[in-house]
């Protein structure tokens, strides 16, 4: 299975290479591709990355992916060249998967492709991504389209892409060998905060600050205790503080 990734000089450093390394060390090829047709690529931040094919030599029928990687000036240098856009429509005309994160949702979105599907993108791209339908989450998969949020949302994306291709379980054990534990929660307002539930709740669900350990509201008494609750409340630390076990 081989993954092309489209570079643009400007593109997001963190965005790019960490959901490429993250692909290949789930053992899918993925080629770098120069759109500019240049030997390197400097990102943002100034890490220069090396081609490993020019786009006028992309043959598209190689790939089952393509992967746009965010950040700007990254996105509209990607969105000016036409073989660009030719190539996002291709793919999602021949139902490839199309992967896209941060900023680059808005290229299918000002193209017409995120119509009706589920999205996500960078907070105030969503006027260029007009019909689809967002989420405020760090990623989503609709069909083969895959959306990130931001480069805080990496492992999440690149989690959905490793799925799509592999399957869930070995997703997650990509994800578990790197010592990164997803929320599972299925609430978009429990993701946004960042909390580890694993469970889903009719509740708000949410990190307390004086309880550091536990991060479900629950109707507890007295102080959570991971001995006495923790398969309700999902505690992750090994120390929690209660007089239920004192007494």
């Amino acid at each position: 299975m081989k993954i092309l990734a489209l570079l643009a000089p400007g593109f997001e450093d963190l965005e790019a290479l960490g959901t490429i390394a993250l692909l290949r060390r789930a053992k899918l090829e993925v080629d770098v591709c120069s759109v500019e047709n240049t030997k390197t690529i400097t990102g943002k931040y100034n890490i220069t990355v090396k081609a490993d094919v020019k786009l006028k030599k992309v043959n598209p029928d190689l790939y089952e992916g393509l992967f746009l990687p965010g950040g700007m000036p990254g996105v509209e240098n990607l969105f000016k060249v036409d073989k660009v856009k030719e190539l996002v429509k291709y793919f999602v005309e021949k139902d490839k998967v199309l992967a896209c994160i941060c900023a680059a949702p808005t290229i299918p979105g000002r193209l017409g492709l995120l119509a009706g599907k589920n999205y996500t993108c960078f907070p105030g791209c969503e006027d260029d991504c007009k019909d689809g339908i967002h989420h405020d989450v760090n990623a989503i998969t609709d069909g083969n389209i895959i959306t990130g949020r931001a480069a805080g949302a990496v492992h999440d994306f690149a989690y959905e892409i490793i799925k799509k291709f592999k399957g869930e379980e070995f997703a997650t054990e990509v994800m578990n060998h790197i010592c990164y534990e997803r929320c599972t929660c299925k609430e978009e307002e429990c993701c946004k905060e960042h909390c580890e539930c694993q469970e889903k709740h009719d509740k708000e669900c949410y990190k307390e600050e004086v309880k550091e350990e536990c991060c479900c509201k629950e109707d507890h008494d007295k102080e959570c205790c991971k001995e006495e609750t923790k398969e309700e409340c999902g505690c992750k630390e090994e120390k929690c503080n209660s007089d239920k076990t004192e007494e």
